[in-house]
């Protein structure tokens, strides 16, 4: 696709706009995406497999509303749709007024951030939350790849966090759910990034503390519980 993609704000959560890629096949979006809407991404079948894959290229930086990525399809236990990204606008650009629900996963779905980036608009939120099965998304980062997410993150459920390259967090943080280091890093930029969820760090992970932050000198790291 290519030229501009407009989703307006008559694409709701109950309606919303959506791209539904089948299984084994790739939409790639060269287009820039404008618009206040709800755009869902969303596998169109029942397959318990994997399922389709969409890579957004362009710069949305004039895209306002929200990025739903949904894994909920049918009867699937594992990831039934995944989302590359190419750059950081590529998950859209702050809206004039507060801030807003501007990225939800949902159930089993894949998150790839291909390159390094950093999301610091400060009022883009994040919200991650299981299926019906309790089974929870996916973000993968690449090897010498960073992902900084400084926008507020609110984890219900399960985000577990694959690839040897970091997962670096600096927002807000609610929710009562568990972050699953799963390979590389997770980097700490405060004290209380992960405080109200637990982190589950698995065999050969590591925990990077930024020290220059003088909380985290004195304090340390703060999480409802390290698994």
């Amino acid at each position: 696709f290519l030229g501009n993609i407009r989703v307006d704000a008559s694409a709701t959560d109950d309606e919303p706009a959506y791209i539904t890629p089948s299984a084994n096949n790739h939409v790639n979006i060269d287009a820039d995406l404008h618009g206040s809407g709800t755009l869902l991404l969303k596998n169109n079948s029942d397959s318990v497999n994997e399922g389709g894959r969409v890579w957004l290229n362009g710069d949305n930086s004039d895209f306002t509303g929200c990025l739903w990525l949904d894994g909920q399809s049918g009867k699937a236990t594992v990831s039934n749709v995944v989302l590359h990204v190419a750059q950081a606008t590529g998950f859209g650009g702050a809206p004039d007024g507060e801030e807003s629900d501007a990225f939800r996963m949902s159930g089993p779905a894949v998150l790839h951030p291909t390159e390094t980036m950093t999301l610091d608009t400060g009022k883009r939120g994040w919200t991650v939350s299981d299926n019906s099965k309790h089974i929870g998304g996916q973000i993968l980062i690449d090897e010498d790849n960073e992902f900084t997410l400084k926008e507020s993150l609110s984890l219900s459920g399960t985000l577990t966090k694959t690839g040897a390259g970091t997962l670096a967090l600096g927002g807000a943080s609610s929710g009562n759910g568990t972050l699953a280091v799963h390979g590389g890093a997770l980097k700490a930029l405060t004290a209380g990034c992960c405080q109200p969820f637990s982190v589950e760090m698995g065999e050969g992970t590591e925990l990077i503390l930024d020290l220059t932050d003088a909380t985290i000198r004195e304090a340390g790291f703060s999480a409802a519980s390290l698994l």
